[in-house]
C-alpha cells in the first residue's frame, strides 16, 4: 500500500525540476503562473506512473447505470435506501458507511431511512456553496473546530457563505457528516480535496476526514501548520496539508470499476443481495454514482471521467497508508 509520497527516484526527479523551476523564477526566467504550471504538470505525471494495487479496505457501492434501470431514476424512495443500509450494515457487517450523496427533500417514507442509520455508523453528505447568493438548506453538523486557530498556525481555508445539507432529522440521526466540495484547480482538474472549511467562523470536516474519524472509532482531530492529526488514543492518522488546508490526493489508475484499485459493487446487486456479505464485513463503504446522468465525473490528472466517490476513496486510502 502506498500514501501521499510517491517513489524516491520520482521524488528525486520531481525535486530536481521544481529547484530548477524555482532557480529560474528567482532569476526572473520564470512567473508565478508557468511555475504553478509547471508544478502540476510534475504532480500529474507522478500519478500517471503510479501502479496500481487492489485495496480490500474500502468498497464503493455504485448508483450505476444498470442500477438506475432496475430500480429507477434518482432520487430513490427513502424505503430503498433503508434497504440498502440494512444490506450494508445489519448484514454485510461494513464497518462505516459514508454517502457521496445529500437528501436535502423531504419524503414521505423518511422515517424508515432514519430508522436505518439510528446507532448506526452512517456518515451523511452536505455541499458548501458560496454561488447562490447565501441559501442554506438543511441542517449542519457540529463543526469540529473553530476557525480562530488559523492565524497561528499561518493556514489559510475555504469559505462559503452558503450550504445545502440534510434534513434536520436525517443528521440528528447520522452518526457524523461531512462536505464533498471538490478543489478544482484553474484548468479544471481535481488534484486536491478540502479537509476543512470555514462557515460562520468554524471549521467543518470534508466527508472523507468524517469517515475516517468514524472509521477510528471518533477520532480526535488537531491541526499543525503542515498536517492535520486523527488520533483515537490507539493510531494516528497524518495527512499532509497542501494550500487552503486541503490535501493532495494520491490517484493509481485510470478510476471506476475496470482499473481495480477499489471494488466497485453494483447498489442494485446489494439491494437485491446478489453480493456475498464478506466482502462488506469491516470495511469502509462508499456510496456514490458513476452514471453519467448523475453529475458526478471529474477531472483529474489519471482521467477527465473520473468517478467523483472515487477521489474520496482514494483520499482515504492515501491517509490510512499515511499513518
Amino acid at each position: 500500500m502506498r500514501g501521499f509520497e510517491s517513489s524516491r527516484t520520482s521524488r528525486f526527479v520531481a525535486g530536481l525540476l521544481l529547484t530548477i523551476a524555482a532557480v529560474g523564477y528567482e532569476l526572473g526566467a520564470f512567473g508565478v503562473p508557468l511555475l504553478a504550471a509547471l508544478d502540476r504538470f510534475f504532480y500529474d505525471n507522478r500519478q500517471r506512473l503510479q501502479l496500481v494495487v487492489p485495496d480490500d479496505r474500502i468498497v464503493i457501492v455504485d448508483i450505476d447505470e444498470r442500477s438506475l434501470a432496475e430500480q429507477g431514476r434518482w432520487p430513490w424512495s427513502r424505503s430503498t435506501l433503508a434497504q440498502l443500509n440494512r444490506r450494508l450494515l445489519d448484514e454485510g457487517g461494513a464497518r462505516v458507511v459514508g454517502y457521496d450523496v445529500v437528501f436535502g427533500e423531504p419524503q414521505p417514507d423518511d422515517d424508515r431511512f432514519i430508522e436505518s442509520i439510528r446507532d448506526r455508523s452512517v456518515v451523511l453528505g452536505y455541499y458548501f456553496s458560496s454561488e447562490l447568493g447565501g441559501l442554506r438548506t438543511g441542517k449542519l453538523p457540529s463543526a469540529v473546530l473553530p476557525a480562530d486557530v488559523l492565524p497561528s498556525l499561518g493556514l489559510s481555508v475555504t469559505s462559503w457563505d452558503g450550504y445545502g445539507a440534510n434534513g434536520a432529522l436525517l443528521q440528528q440521526a447520522a452518526a457524523g457528516a461531512g462536505f464533498f466540495n471538490p478543489m478544482i484547480d484553474p484548468d479544471g482538474v481535481v488534484r486536491a480535496l478540502p479537509l476543512l472549511a470555514e462557515f460562520d467562523g468554524a471549521l467543518y470536516e470534508s466527508l472523507a476526514v468524517a469517515v475516517l474519524r468514524r472509521y477510528l472509532d471518533r477520532a480526535a482531530l488537531s491541526l499543525t501548520s503542515n498536517a492535520l492529526a486523527l488520533d483515537d488514543g490507539r493510531q494516528r492518522i497524518r495527512i499532509p496539508l497542501s494550500y487552503g488546508l486541503t490535501a493532495l490526493v494520491p490517484y493509481y489508475g485510470r478510476g471506476g470499476s475496470a482499473a481495480g484499485r477499489f471494488r466497485y459493487l453494483s447498489a442494485t446487486d446489494v439491494l437485491h443481495g446478489r453480493v456475498d456479505p464478506a466482502s462488506l464485513a469491516g470495511r469502509i463503504v462508499l456510496v456514490g454514482t458513476s452514471a453519467q446522468g448523475l453529475t458526478d465525473r471529474r477531472a483529474t490528472p489519471v482521467s477527465e471521467v473520473f468517478p467523483g466517490v472515487e477521489i474520496h476513496a482514494s483520499l482515504i486510502a492515501g491517509a490510512l497508508d499515511a499513518k
